[in-house]
């Protein structure tokens, strides 16, 4: 931990630390530099700044938000002598948790003897950008001494996370090091998703403003690691490379250049890439995982993950108005044609008394009007428990792949609950014991049963009395007369009601 500070007195001892040579510069965070500032929880409300661990022994300095409380809470950096009559420049960066939430920052310098005599040198900012953004302050101290710069966050109550990325500070004029890369790209086709581009433009100037006379290197990082590294490259020129993962997660890319006086600012992106282990199993219960949703109908109901159901699941709810066509995509899956497949997933309706309709669709890219393979289709389905569904399928070139649950239910349907899915090779025998694959159901007089591959339906009372039984495959309807009967078929039972 570092000095936290209950309270607005602001208090803390610092007076024992070294001061911080100029140029003072932070561009990644550890434990020993939290250690070595001070923290100010201002409010008292335990939500302040700390160290969030992005990857093994790697961190990120964040503000936390509180959910009732407004933030005012300070980060107060190492000590530094500064000197009357010499003008300064700080160079801080930030970004937010969210692009969704807008948070609140002010910049200043406070003297080591007493913390609580802020100097306001950048007022208030917004930023609601997941970007990391400079910001600059020019400024100079009416008495020489040792000061901190600090940085003040007050957020509303129940915003997200800021980050103050890296800074530095220096005499103006002095701080030669260039500048940070610009345009900073990451691309990935849905064709080759294992395949990151990394596209910038080399700086024109150092930090001060002055013009760059050149480069000694520019080295791009994935995870903190280096991996690629170019000496000497050009100023003002576009740098382009392509890197290969394996499995698919999200990645963290930086790029710095240096000069012969250090190295600029880290810019850095984020990215999904890679593809899924084969066999991909995934169950909801876990999380959205890599999965993507299209609410192709724009109607703004579409798949979400919920709690219902012990313990979570992906649900589709319907609207009053509008029919179904909402996608959920599968990260992408190489699948090389040298067997056959089968997808295998769970779900079942919110109300038996709403049918619902989905299937499930195959392609090479995950956009609804490229998946042209219908593997599995349930029209109408009204069973209400849990239901394992098991369809074989068959590609005929070697590529990556995407699989689609697209429910597409009529409106003022209820919902559409898929608790599971997994991609596997074939196996007759699951196929053949599970595939009930589109519904049981009750009519006027009939019980129907739909069915890829052939199976036996026992039919139950209500007193566990054997009524009746038939084999289906296909739809296949068998006439009966009405009331309320359980209905045994494969692996599924089910309730239903014929009239």
């Amino acid at each position: 931990m570092g000095i936290v500070v209950q309270g607005a007195t602001h208090e803390c001892n610092t007076h024992s630390l070294d001061c911080a040579d100029l140029p003072y510069t932070i561009t990644s965070w550890d434990e020993q530099q939290l250690s070595e500032i001070a923290v100010v929880d201002a409010n008292n409300d335990g939500s302040t700044w700390g160290l969030l661990e992005t990857l093994p022994d790697k961190y990120s300095m964040q503000y936390r938000y509180n959910r009732y409380n407004a933030a005012d809470d300070y980060i107060f950096l190492h000590p530094v002598r500064l000197t009357t009559g010499i003008d300064y420049e700080a160079q801080l960066y930030f970004h937010a948790g969210s692009d969704s939430y807008r948070e609140e920052f002010s910049v200043g310098i406070a003297p080591n003897t007493d913390l609580t005599k802020t100097q306001t040198l950048l007022p208030t900012r917004h930023i609601d950008s997941k970007e990391s953004t400079r910001y600059n302050v020019r400024f100079t101290v009416d008495t020489e001494g040792i000061y901190h710069l600090y940085v003040h966050c007050t957020s509303p109550a129940n915003r997200h996370m800021l980050y103050l990325d890296s800074l530095f500070l220096d005499v103006c004029g002095e701080a030669s090091i260039p500048n940070g890369v610009e345009n900073m790209t990451l691309t990935s086709d849905h064709r080759t998703p294992h395949v990151v581009n990394i596209a910038c433009k080399t700086p024109s100037y150092c930090a001060n403003g002055a013009p760059l006379a050149q480069l000694d290197e520019l080295v791009i990082y994935r995870n903190d690691k280096p991996i690629h590294t170019i000496a000497h490259p050009d100023t003002g020129i576009v740098i382009s490379y392509n890197d290969t993962v394996d499995i698919i997660d999200n990645y963290t890319y930086a790029v710095i250049v240096a000069n012969d006086k250090g190295p600029g600012h880290a810019v850095q992106k984020e990215i999904v890439a890679g593809t899924a282990h084969f066999p991909f199993t995934h169950n909801f219960m876990d999380g959205i995982g890599f999965f993507t949703i299209n609410d192709r109908n724009a109607d703004g109901v579409t798949w979400h993950l919920s709690d219902e159901r012990f313990g979570g699941c992906m649900r589709y709810i319907s609207s009053a108005v509008e029919d179904a066509d909402d996608w959920l995509f599968s990260p992408p899956v190489y699948l090389d044609g040298s067997t056959r497949y089968q997808v295998e997933y769970s779900c079942c309706v919110g109300l038996s008394s709403y049918p619902e309709s989905m299937c499930v669709m195959l392609g090479f890219v995950p956009q609804p009007q490229e998946m042209s393979v219908v593997v599995s289709r349930l029209n109408d389905f009204t069973f209400i428990n849990d239901t394992v569904i098991v369809a074989p399928f068959d590609v005929h070139v070697p590529g990556i792949y995407y699989m689609a649950f697209r429910a597409y239910s009529k409106a003022d349907s209820y919902a559409i609950l898929l608790r599971s899915m997994e991609i596997d090779e074939y196996d007759p025998n699951s196929v053949l014991s599970l595939h009930i694959d589109n519904f049981i159901r009750g009519g006027n007089g009939y019980i129907e049963v739909d069915s890829h591959a052939a199976v036996d339906v026992s039919i139950y009372n209500l007193l566990g009395e054997k009524v009746g039984s038939f084999i289906a495959h296909r739809d296949t309807r068998h006439n009966i007369d009405p009331g309320i009967y359980i209905i045994h078929a494969g692996t599924v039972v089910q309730k239903i009601v014929v009239l």
